[in-house]
């Protein structure tokens, strides 16, 4: 399917969300039974079951079996600026919320084509490969994937000191020293392993971050791919006339 194409989940799931946002719900109120929903929505009861599992993992709503759909308080919500380079953590500190890491993996591995490109290495140099998924509330919100070149850092040393952020475990080892960061933002699609990391059904929405971190030299010293859940996270940008 070519990017940006609407599937019927997807449809479905702006619908839902439309109706959420503007139908005037509250939290604790009750949604209309699912063959009700359904037709209101114009989608199939199919369709509609999977967004509404798919909201549930998020945190929008939840069932309860025998009685209802009930809408949630909206979930906590990360908004930041893009003109400061900041870590997760460091964003959501001033929340007084936290977003520990789970099925945390560090390994020793190999820079595929797209990570040599983006860190200006040779094809199969040695790097360190850390994914993890981020959850907020025990909501999976985020999955991560950091790709750093083993000459800017030791795997051994990133094993003991790595703090859930790469930006944050520079910071506080006092090198490489970033000096600036080259992000893209796009929309995408989750494919089946974002679906099971996420907690979302495949071909649900994400915001894609692709990130490379430079430091003073301008040398690329980590390659970036950071996938949040809609809503989650939410980007502004300060313009102002020249």
């Amino acid at each position: 399917m070519a990017q940006g194409a609407q599937t019927p989940y997807s449809r479905a799931e702006k619908a839902l969300a439309n109706l959420l946002a503007k139908g005037g719900y509250r939290a604790g109120d009750r949604l209309p039974s699912e063959p009700e929903l359904a037709k209101q929505l114009g989608i199939s009861r199919a369709t509609l079951r999977e967004v509404l599992r798919t909201f549930e993992t998020q945190g929008i709503i939840a069932r309860r079996r025998g009685v209802g759909t009930f809408v949630m308080a909206p979930p906590v919500t990360v908004e930041t600026g893009l003109e400061v380079l900041e870590s997760l953590d460091q964003i959501l500190s001033r929340q007084g919320k936290r977003a520990p890491a789970r099925d945390m993996h560090i390994e020793q591995s190999v820079a595929l084509p797209k990570a040599a490109d983006r860190l200006n290495i040779p094809v199969g140099s040695p790097v360190i490969l850390i994914t993890r998924t981020r959850v907020v509330d025990e909501i999976p919100v985020s999955w991560m994937l950091d790709v750093i070149p083993t000459d800017v850092i030791s795997f051994e040393e990133m094993r003991k000191i790595f703090t859930g952020s790469v930006l944050d475990t520079f910071r506080a080892r006092g090198k490489p020293v970033i000096a600036y960061a080259r992000t893209d933002i796009l929309a995408v699609s989750a494919d089946a392993q974002l679906a099971r990391a996420l907690h979302v059904a495949e071909g649900h929405s994400l915001l894609f971050l692709e990130q490379v971190l430079y430091d003073i030299n301008n040398r690329p010293v980590s390659y970036e791919r950071h996938y949040y859940v809609p809503g989650f996270v939410r980007f502004h940008v300060i313009r102002r006339p020249r």
